[in-house]
């Protein structure tokens, strides 16, 4: 349980034990860029249960995608990807880009089906991290992702 948190990274921080796997309505909060600090003045004051380092432990700023099975970034995860993935079980109830490139994600195996093409129109602070939480900003991809490849290529 924590009151303030300080690091380095884009971290998430869950109510729930293991990312909320359980129960994606609960609450979460992600934060940082590089280093931060942070002060849970939030309904999430002291009930942090489990805390989950979003990109490349490496490079801070390496380009990846980050895809995790439930929607608010709860669940299991593809841990920043960053190259082509013809093939994956159908996941994606939401999904976090680090860095400026796009990423199409598809409906099939092999980049078939439906195509979202993702892409990071940060103006605030550039290439901050792209955080689609739901349904509503994945659309008709979400949930169903089963490919992924860098770049817009949906046709």
């Amino acid at each position: 349980m924590a009151s303030s948190v300080k690091g380095f990274g884009l971290w998430c921080f869950y109510e729930d034990e293991a990312y909320n796997i359980q129960n994606p309505e609960s609450g979460y909060l992600c934060a940082g860029i590089d280093e931060f600090g942070l002060i849970m003045d939030t309904p999430l004051d002291n009930k942090i249960s489990s805390a989950r380092f979003i990109g490349n432990p490496t490079s801070v700023g390496t380009e990846g995608i980050n895809i995790f099975t439930n929607r608010n970034f709860a669940g299991l995860t593809y841990q920043n990807a960053v190259t082509d993935m013809p093939s994956m079980p159908a996941t994606g109830g939401s999904v976090i880009i680090n860095g400026c490139s796009p990423w199409s994600v598809f409906t099939e195996e092999n980049y078939g089906g439906e195509c979202a093409c993702l892409i990071n129109f940060s103006q605030v602070v550039p290439c901050f991290p792209l955080l689609l939480a739901d349904q509503d900003a994945l659309g008709p991809v979400a949930g169903q992702i089963k490919s992924i490849r860098k770049g817009c290529q949906c046709v």
